[in-house]
């Protein structure tokens, strides 16, 4: 039987979560996708094991049988913002754009037009009341037990880099506090979140990618970066999938549980009584 909580990460470095290409700038996401930290965790634990194949293998298995992550956004006092309802203040406040180039592997030398730019959430707010203090972000997961392996989930979230550009040092963060149980995801103060997932009713935004459920929002193709044994996490994409990126709840009650499949893992899916 799972159990929720709400989970907040403070940034010591900036994030950058891929969402794709425009032109020399390498664009980011302005929240965290829940299979984002489910291979983090994965990674973490696949390390501490030993570093071999079967070890990340296992440690996959370890987190898919035992953790469900859902979405995380960045934290303004105390209140999440959303992808779509606060884009244009999380754009003003929080995106960082750095500019880095590709060096030759034997000269180490630049290599003529490999310019380009990597958008990020900043590891410190950019402007307004709450300039230089540390961005948050809070998300929801749903657990089995609190412990994985050896260690607390909150003591493998430590060892975790999320993100892309970890070469640069990006991705790394930090607990605050403790597992806090709740009964609302964050963000959506009219959801219920129990052991069967988050409940909401029609009408109600469901932010994030939905496989299913959800209307009002067009087909986005979506691909995750899951472990490769020769390369390592993030150097292969799971199997595309077609979501609904903050879509409306179609039915007049529903539940939704990140999903636990390779096509679309950790997107919510409908959950069926």
């Amino acid at each position: 039987m799972f159990k929720f909580a709400v989970v907040t990460l403070k940034l010591l470095t900036p994030l950058h979560i891929g969402a794709g290409r425009c032109g020399m700038l390498s664009r980011s996401h302005n929240f965290v996708p829940g299979h984002v930290i489910a291979y983090a965790l994965a990674a973490a634990i696949g390390k501490d094991k030993g570093w071999q194949d079967q070890d990340f293998d296992d440690a996959l298995k370890t987190v898919k049988d035992n953790v469900r992550c859902g979405p995380f956004f960045i934290c303004e006092n105390e209140k999440a913002l959303l992808p779509l309802q606060d884009q244009q203040h999380i754009e003003t406040h929080y995106l960082t754009a750095s500019n880095h180039v590709a060096l030759h592997p034997e000269t180490r030398a630049s290599i003529e037009g490999a310019l380009f730019e990597i958008e990020a959430i900043s590891a410190n707010v950019l402007r307004g009341k709450r300039r230089g203090q540390s961005t948050l972000i809070t998300g929801g997961i749903w657990y089995k037990t609190a412990r994985l392996e050896n260690k607390s989930l909150l003591n493998w979230l430590d060892q975790c880099w999320l993100g892309g550009e970890r070469k640069t040092g990006f991705g790394r963060v930090q607990t605050i506090g403790e597992l806090e149980s709740e009964t609302h995801y964050p963000g959506i103060p009219k959801s219920h979140c129990n052991a069967k997932g988050l409940h909401l009713t029609s009408g109600e935004i469901l932010p994030g990618p939905a496989l299913e459920g959800v209307i009002n929002a067009p087909l986005y193709p979506w691909l995750g970066r899951l472990y490769e044994k020769k390369k390592g996490f993030g150097r292969r994409f799971s199997p595309p999938a077609f979501v609904q990126m903050n879509g409306i709840v179609e039915e007049q009650k529903a539940c939704f549980l990140p999903a636990n499949t390779e096509k679309g893992f950790a997107c919510w899916e409908k959950i069926r009584a």
